[in-house]
């Protein structure tokens, strides 16, 4: 039998793994596979796959992580989600509150020329200094020393009724300022309560300053005392109930008419006169009383509620004791 001849002489290797036994083949074939596996795995855990855009996608393999939680409100995320934005708008808010700041210090700034106003004021005094002239004008305003020197001081209505004290009816005009007052031309007209203006009593004389005229008009009967010493006669008849009296600075009859500077002075008294000076009208007189301006005849408000009231008779003439209640300046009247 022939010598056999070994087909790999050089792979020395070869020949001593034939002697090795199948199972430490073996054993070494499963350690070898282990740690394969063991690789793959490891960088399977820390490689994540890449998608067609470059980013690396989430490895399926790996249990997804819950979010951190945080004690951040949500609101406060989106508020620093744009902290750019916000600042921005707080700039721009501050800008405007500065540059309101600024308007407002315009506006003070100018204030100096709301003071040159106020230095125009000067104008404005002086144009209160018009008005003090103006109050010096109304002093003689109602203009009492043109318009009101000689009014209706007493009215008595009920001459030779029963019970009455005088047989005549009267008027007494006053002339109220210092000046002398000439009366020709003037009228005292009379008018029932409700009716116009019929009667009339031309006046001629001349009214020294403070001076009382006193009127004898007509007489029911004979009861009462003869009126003394009258200045002036007229056969006019007063309503004891109630009338109308009117000092007119001509003898043109008024009518119907109650109002107009020609009128000097004007009494509504007793019931119901459909004229009278101011918001009511003068109370009547009685038997025994008359009709008087308050103030020893000095006053008038152009009210007749507010300026008469009822008073013991009086009949004061060209005679009694003069009353001047204001002075008027030199060269009026």
């Amino acid at each position: 039998m022939s010598e056999q001849t070994n087909p790999y002489p050089h792979n020395s290797l070869f020949s001593q793994t034939r002697r090795l036994s199948l199972p430490l083949l073996c054993a070494l074939f499963l350690a070898a596979t282990s740690a394969c596996d063991d690789n793959k795995t490891s960088d399977d855990a820390h490689a994540s796959p890449v998608d067609d855009t470059g980013n690396k996608e989430p490895n399926d393999k790996t249990t997804p992580q819950p979010p951190e939680k945080t004690d951040e409100d949500p609101a406060k995320k989106d508020n620093d989600a744009a902290p750019d934005n916000t600042d921005d708008a707080q700039r721009n808010d501050d800008n405007s509150s500065d540059t309101g700041s600024q308007d407002t210090g315009n506006t003070d700034i100018g204030d100096p020329d709301a003071d040159d106003t106020d230095t125009g004021d000067p104008d404005a005094d002086d144009t209160d200094a018009d008005d003090t002239d103006t109050d010096d004008t109304d002093t003689e305003a109602p203009n009492v020393c043109q318009s009101s020197q000689v009014v209706i001081h007493e009215i008595y209505a009920h001459g030779g009724n029963a019970g009455a004290i005088w047989q005549n009816d009267y008027i007494v005009l006053h002339n109220r300022s210092d000046l002398a007052v000439d009366l020709e031309g003037w009228s005292l007209q009379y008018a029932p309560a409700a009716g116009n203006f019929g009667k009339m009593i031309p006046l001629s004389d001349v009214l020294e300053g403070g001076q009382y005229l006193l009127i004898q008009l007509a007489a029911s009967s004979d009861t009462g005392m003869p009126l003394p010493g009258a200045d002036l006669v007229a056969e006019v008849n007063l309503a004891a109930n109630g009338g109308i009296l009117a000092l007119v600075d001509h003898s043109e009859p008024l009518k119907e008419r109650c109002t107009g500077n020609d009128i000097r002075d004007l009494v509504g008294y007793g019931s119901s006169p459909r004229c009278f000076e101011g918001w009511a009208k003068a109370p009547a007189p009685t038997a025994t009383r008359s009709l008087q301006r308050i103030g020893e005849g000095c006053k008038d408000d152009n009210d007749n509620s507010q300026d008469f009231e009822v008073a013991d008779p009086q009949g004061k003439s060209l005679t009694s004791d003069p009353h001047i209640c204001f002075f008027c300046d030199a060269g009026v009247g």
